[in-house]
């Protein structure tokens, strides 16, 4: 990713105009992603070091591919995961999860859980899918095939979460 946090949110937004809307209602927003930027009440300085964000662009890696960089245009996929301290344990928390298409979902988010555990001194990783789209009965629900994949992944229900009025499922995937 590379680049200086003036020109992240262009990027990401670039980006995400590419990624199928049902996609994008299960993972953090940009202003999500920018809050955990800038601190908090406490200390509004800006996160450095291990508890900073980290992006990353996901491409396949592919015989044909063109071997160039992948840019907000031509990645496949975007992570987002920090380390973070639950009850004193470290733990990966996936803060932005999103691909160009269901069919790479499993695959990119192995090789992201693959990434994480090999770069973050982690006992588990978690992921919130957030649940903003409405079923038949007018209640907020999860995107089936996201939940389904990160069952398949070997993520488990771990609590929910509540922001601003969107419910959440927090996942967890232990070691």
């Amino acid at each position: 990713w590379n680049v200086p946090e003036s020109a992240a949110q262009e990027l990401f937004e670039r980006y995400i105009q590419r990624v199928p809307e049902d996609l994008v209602q299960n993972t953090d927003t940009w202003q999500a992603l920018a809050a955990s930027l800038q601190g908090s009440g406490n200390d509004p300085r800006p996160v450095r070091g291990p508890l900073a964000l980290e992006f990353f662009w996901l491409k396949r890696k592919d015989p044909d591919s063109d071997g160039l960089t992948p840019t907000a245009e031509t990645a496949e996929g975007l992570c987002v995961f920090q380390l973070q301290r639950s009850g004193g344990k470290p733990v990966g928390q996936l803060r932005h999860f999103s691909v160009l298409s269901m069919d790479i979902f499993e695959e990119a988010l192995t090789s992201v859980k693959n990434l994480m555990f090999a770069r973050l001194p982690v006992m588990s990783i978690r992921y919130v899918i957030w649940c903003r789209e409405k079923g038949e009965d007018g209640k907020l629900k999860a995107n089936t095939a996201v939940e389904d994949a990160l069952k398949n992944l070997c993520f488990r229900w771990f609590r929910f979460e509540n922001n601003k009025s969107v419910r959440g499922k927090e996942m967890n995937r232990p070691r």
